[in-house]
């Protein structure tokens, strides 16, 4: 979640400072198709930024394929420079991927929501040995149901199968 510091500059989780200057110089130096998603440099600003040229790259620090747009010398995630250039203002929670692909910023697939309501929609986890998300095999065998919501466990349950698992966590989130 974005939250003001006492100067009322917006900082993010991120360590993003999102301040006013910030935003005219996106809306300065970028524009957005918002059919294709893709962000573009406006004119010529120096090192890499040329006219026309996409600006928005996939971040080599993050392995979801999240792309990052270098303004002034700060990365910032590509789609909070969208959000900015269509709406006017800073997102006031994060921005979620519709149908779950980072790389998709068309306008379409781009929703501002609680980071309470992103992570209950979470996928799989990259290291989840189950193989479904909010289930986590344990070692003696069994599963462990747990899905969160708000920072509260919706519920956090061992059971013996992976189909009662399934069950269960698909009743939790209304599937």
């Amino acid at each position: 979640m974005i939250q003001v510091d006492q100067r009322g500059s917006i900082m993010a989780r991120d360590k993003v400072i999102y301040t006013e200057e910030l935003k005219a110089t996106i809306n300065e130096r970028l524009d957005y198709n918002p059919k294709t998603g893709v962000l573009t440099w406006n004119g010529n600003w120096g090192g890499r930024a040329f006219k026309d040229q996409e600006a928005a790259k996939n971040s080599i620090n993050h392995h979801l394929g999240r792309k990052t747009v270098g303004i002034n010398g700060t990365a910032i995630r590509a789609t909070y420079a969208i959000w900015v250039l269509v709406t006017g203002d800073w997102p006031k929670y994060v921005i979620d991927h519709i149908d779950g692909d980072p790389s998709n910023d068309k306008l379409v697939n781009l929703q501002d929501i609680p980071k309470s309501e992103d992570s209950f929609k979470k996928r799989k986890q990259s290291n989840n040995v189950s193989g479904f998300s909010n289930i986590h095999l344990k070692e003696n065998g069994s599963y462990t149901v747990q899905v969160r919501k708000e920072g509260e466990f919706l519920i956090n349950k061992t059971v013996k199968t992976l189909e009662e698992a399934i069950k269960i966590r698909d009743k939790v989130k209304g599937v």
